[in-house]
């Protein structure tokens, strides 16, 4: 199984170090790469657009939607924080005209699960779920013992904001301050998970209980390639137990991971040291 993803388009104007008026162009030359490529579908991850009102911002959505129509492949999109500042789901889903929403595809025999929480976010407020959305997640995990892929649009990891451009500085935007509870879902999840996000603009990797947790750099930002947009544009292969990611573009990435078929087993993390019982041995570790 062969999938493209692409996440944190950001059509429209620039905005930082956001090349948005090169981002239509980016989309369609990868996309291009994709048909060529026979992927079996591509996934978008949300913030296609830098959002203004929601007049202008049905307009953007509904440019991109054309550039993913007009590619004749198959697609599966999630909405990122940008897409929502003033848009509805619904509005969202008749711009891509393409569904939304958590849900579960399965393609082969791997499942790709799709979680869209609530991803309302502003400079006072980070993020934070809405009611429902543990639950959503936990249902959604809990249905198959398969090997799933996750996707979303903020990552789920809680890793270290450390270096990043964005979020060094602002860290309760880069993911949801229930973490710790997202956490415990995904290690009691029965599948064997592989995360993928977007949000944060920088491809990264992490293990996180079992979990491998990935994100993708956004196609336009111009951080690391500046002043030109990175093209960011991810290729993941899955074989018999690991996985190829390979990210394309001006900040390239390629690695093989391991994606066993059956959810491995981990002791619980040590406690504190100071914590521990007197005289308890610490030097073999």
């Amino acid at each position: 199984m062969r999938l493209a993803v692409v996440t944190d388009i950001h059509h429209g104007r620039v905005t930082f170090v956001k090349q948005g008026p090169r981002a239509l162009g980016l989309l369609e030359a990868a996309l291009r790469r994709a048909r060529e490529a026979k992927v079996d579908a591509v996934v978008e991850l949300g913030d296609r657009i830098s959002d203004v009102d929601a007049a202008a911002d049905f307009a953007l959505e509904s440019e991109v939607g054309r550039v993913f129509a007009e590619s004749g492949l198959a697609r599966h999109h999630i909405c990122g924080n940008h897409d929502r500042a003033h848009l509805s789901a619904d509005r969202n889903a008749v711009a891509l005209n393409a569904p939304l929403g958590t849900r579960a595809v399965e393609l082969g025999d791997i499942r790709l699960a799709f979680w869209e929480p609530d991803v309302s976010l502003s400079r006072a407020r980070g993020f934070s779920l809405a009611p429902g959305d543990l639950e959503s997640l936990r249902d959604l995990l809990g249905r198959s013992d398969r090997r799933t892929i996750l996707f979303s649009h903020a990552p789920l990891s809680g890793h270290s904001m450390r270096g990043n451009y964005w979020f060094e500085n602002n860290p309760a935007h880069a993911t949801y301050a229930q973490i710790d509870d997202i956490r415990k879902i995904l290690a009691e999840a029965p599948c064997p998970l592989l995360a993928i996000a977007g949000h944060v603009h920088w491809n990264s990797v992490a293990d996180v209980d079992g979990t491998t947790h990935l994100t993708l750099h956004s196609l336009s930002d111009s951080t690391f390639s500046h002043p030109e947009p990175s093209g960011a544009f991810g290729w993941l292969t899955v074989e018999a137990d690991h996985v190829l990611w390979r990210v394309d573009g001006l900040s390239p990435v390629a690695m093989e991971l391991p994606f066993p078929a059956a959810k491995s087993s981990r002791p619980a993390t040590l406690p504190r040291f100071s914590d521990l019982a007197k005289g308890a041995d610490l030097i073999s570790a």
